[in-house]
């Protein structure tokens, strides 16, 4: 046991070491000190020198009782409730308390473990110190707590006290148990005096909680020839109170039964018992289920499936057939015949069965049979199989064509999902909304059932192959050096593109003429400013432009020829004779 640090309780001194790393240092300076042989050896630890370093505490005194004298103490160990206990388990807290004598003293505690240990013991206190909680004061020491691998069993602790002042000393004794769980006992097994094949009984089992805190036990039966409805339970038991467990059981076969009850606690046995009983027989079976083959299977495909079944009973079943009853599956072949089964024996029955549809499917199997007197019997006997469809994901263009467009099924990426798959449980499946490549795009448009989100659950009865629909778009592009151009964009594959280039022409004198548009390999489309493309692929158009001179020319040669008027329109004015002399 260690100390897991500090309390103060009402009316009380608590004592405490500080820190798990003093703690530490306290444990190795500890192991180096002497130890003592046995509980009852009349043997004190050495006086301290001195204050212990390693040590720090604190206390509060707030109430006093009667001071004992010097000498025995009593000593006590409460847990966290307050209550005063002789055994502890699990990581129980717990702590110490004692009635001080002495105005101040030094406190020293030693452990012995149950016997068989190694080492026998070790100190958990040694010469903590000095505390001056005035005598009469109530101490509690703690809280205490069990070590990984603590051993099972009675521990002996020893307490001294010594007092500096009068070098006096006092020493206590406590013994407790630890215990991973409390201890349980079955006081008794109760069952009917007469028993007969193929009815059911119950088993009363008593058991006491012997401990002192709740506990929750596990009880198990078991038995051959028997057949238990359950054959263990849990039950919360009170501290030293008994709680009677009821099992039913059917009884298999004949003779005289054992049965083994046990109590365990967090999976070890605490106690167990057994117990004999007489079985008589009354009938052969009834019949219980054995292997079913196969329990999985798929719509559409035929498939023989094989039951077993084993008679619990202590006679023969004679004359033993079976036919199956199949919802959802169409049956080839529904009859069939076993040999005469014996007490505990196996039966099989084949049939042949084709699934109709998917999904989880009871198959009931009526066996009827006999016993050696010529009574007849009837078991019905259900089985549960899974019928799983085929589910076919892929992506198409809406003209049907393959796309290497990647669906994320599950955790799982692929162009193309075919498989069985299991039609209880819903298939996560998402479509990407846009594939974009080189000039070319994919657009989800909807899946082919008409779901139009592209991330879905998908659940099926059916098989089905259910498609991602994409529309196919190509990127048209067209640029010019001079003008606007208008058109460029992402059109759908099939539909058509107007480009444009606007204006014509720019410029003043010499211009710039659009003169055609041609393709990305430098074809010509068209001699047109406006063209109307059939978008069937990714399109790229460049304008072609070509310098104009004519508007040039044409202005030079106007001014050539005003210059040329003007200037014979002067020399003629200069060429006239002057006007004849007035009469």
């Amino acid at each position: 046991m260690h100390s897991k640090g500090l309390r103060l309780e009402n009316r009380c001194f608590a004592i405490a070491l500080i820190t798990c790393f003093t703690v530490t240092l306290l444990t190795t300076f500890v192991l180096a000190q002497p130890e003592p042989s046995s509980p009852e050896q009349e043997w004190y630890p050495p006086e301290p020198a001195e204050r212990n370093a390693t040590m720090a505490y604190a206390f509060s005194v707030v109430g006093t009782t009667s001071v004992p004298s010097p000498g025995a103490l009593r000593i006590e160990l409460v847990d966290r409730n307050g209550r005063v206990r002789s055994e502890f388990y699990g990581d129980e807290l717990f702590y110490l308390r004692f009635v001080s004598p002495y105005s101040t003293f030094y406190l020293y505690l030693y452990e012995w473990y149950p016997p068989g240990n190694v080492p026998s013991g070790h100190w958990l206190i040694f010469g903590a110190g000095p505390f001056s909680p005035g005598a009469g004061a109530i101490v509690n020491v703690g809280y205490f707590q069990p070590e990984r691998g603590e051993p099972e069993g009675q521990h002996v602790w020893k307490l001294w006290l010594f007092d500096p002042s009068s070098r006096s000393w006092s020493s206590g004794i406590v013994r407790f148990n630890y215990f991973r769980y409390p201890r349980a006992k079955i006081e008794g097994v109760d069952l009917p005096q007469t028993l007969y094949i193929g009815q059911s009984y119950n088993m009363n089992v008593r058991v006491k909680n012997t401990g002192e805190v709740d506990y929750t036990y596990t009880v198990e039966v078991e038995g051959a020839g028997l057949v238990f409805g359950a054959r263990e339970q849990s039950v919360r038991i009170p501290a030293g109170s008994t709680v009677t467990v009821i099992f039913t059981f059917n009884l298999v076969s004949s003779g005289t039964l054992s049965v083994t009850v046990r109590v365990k606690g967090d999976g070890t046995v605490v106690d167990s018992k057994t117990v004999q009983l007489t079985a008589q027989v009354l009938k052969p079976g009834p019949m219980a289920l054995g292997d079913v083959f196969p329990v999985t299977f798929r719509e559409g495909e035929e498939q023989a499936v094989v039951f077993a079944f084993v008679n619990r009973g202590e006679g023969e079943a004679r004359s033993v057939s079976a036919r199956l009853e199949a919802p959802g599956f169409v049956l080839v072949k529904s009859m069939d015949f076993s040999p005469n089964v014996p007490a505990g024996g196996t039966g099989r029955v084949s049939f042949t069965v084709r699934a109709s549809e998917g999904g989880r499917k009871t198959l009931r199997v009526v066996v009827s049979y006999a016993d050696a007197a010529g009574k007849t019997y009837e078991d019905v006997l259900e089985a549960q199989v899974l019928v799983l469809v085929k589910l076919k994901l892929e992506p198409r263009t809406l003209k049907g064509e393959s796309l290497p467009v990647q669906l994320k099924v599950g955790d799982e990426k692929t162009t193309i999902f075919e498989r069985w798959v299991d039609p209880t449980a819903a298939i996560h499946v998402e479509a990407p909304e846009v594939v974009e490549g080189r000039g070319v795009r994919y657009v989800f448009k909807a899946w082919s059932d008409g779901v139009t989100s592209p991330i879905r659950e998908i659940a099926l009865i059916k098989s089905a192959s259910i498609t991602a629909m994409y529309r196919v778009e190509y990127l048209v592009t067209a640029e010019s050096e001079y003008g606007e151009v208008s058109g460029s964009g992402w059109y759908e594959e099939g539909s058509q593109a107007i480009i444009k280039v606007y204006p014509s022409s720019v410029g003043f004198g010499v211009k710039q003429v659009f003169e055609r548009w041609e393709g990305e390999n430098g074809n010509l489309v068209s001699r047109d400013p406006v063209v109307i493309v059939t978008v069937d692929r990714p399109i790229k158009l460049r304008a072609v432009w070509r310098t104009d001179y004519s508007e040039m020319i044409a202005l030079s040669l106007a001014a050539v020829i005003a210059v040329t008027v003007t200037a014979i329109l002067l020399n003629k004015r200069r060429a006239r004779p002057p006007p004849p002399p007035p009469p």
